[in-house]
């Protein structure tokens, strides 16, 4: 049971766990062919070293890459709750908003409504901010967006909110999500 691995020990691992969980999403936009051996490591080392904060999001990508790379959503989807489950036991708050951010912009949209994902996205947004994990804050924010987008919200508070969002990304320099969220502020724009 992936739930109840013992605690890792080996501090060489931990360390690789750290640097590689660290370099994941910097990878996942610069060479995303490599994700999934980078995930597939990860995923290895916590099976064979055992659970640490790092594994909760190894698990969070590998459920990812069952669904969209593999199209097996409810593995995906099992592997995504198996992730929130350890990320909320082990209280890794550096890793929640990431956690967070993966399962519920996107896995669980392929099993659940999509309305059902916002407010755990608000969660992740909100405590990426008061964690320092602003990127993943970013990240989160700009799938709220597009989750109240496609459900249907109003677009007057939505574009309020989407205009926050930009504001907080351009004072961080998140660029990335800034470049998703431009064209679809500006699509919510041009539709009121």
């Amino acid at each position: 049971d992936l739930g109840s691995l013992p605690p890792m020990k080996n501090e060489e691992k931990l360390i690789a766990m750290k640097i590689m969980s660290d370099i994941g999403p910097t990878l996942f936009f610069s060479r995303p062919e490599y994700v999934p051996l980078l995930v597939f490591r990860l995923v290895r080392l916590s099976l064979k070293f055992g659970s640490c904060n790092e594994t909760a999001n190894a698990l969070a990508a590998y459920g990812l890459i069952l669904g969209s790379g593999l199209g097996q959503y409810k593995s995906g989807y099992r592997f995504g709750q198996l992730a929130l489950t350890l990320a909320r036991r082990d209280k890794t708050r550096e890793w929640l908003a990431y956690v967070y951010m993966l399962v519920y912009s996107s896995i669980n949209h392929w099993v659940m409504h999509i309305e059902n994902t916002i407010e755990p996205l608000r969660y992740s947004q909100s405590i990426g901010m008061e964690t320092g994990a602003v990127e993943f804050a970013c990240y989160s924010a700009c799938a709220i967006s597009i989750h109240s987008f496609v459900k249907g919200e109003l677009l007057s508070p939505l574009e309020h909110e989407m205009q926050m969002f930009s504001k907080q990304m351009i004072e961080y320099s998140i660029e990335v999500p800034q470049g998703v969220l431009a064209p679809l502020h500006q699509c919510v724009l041009n539709l009121m």
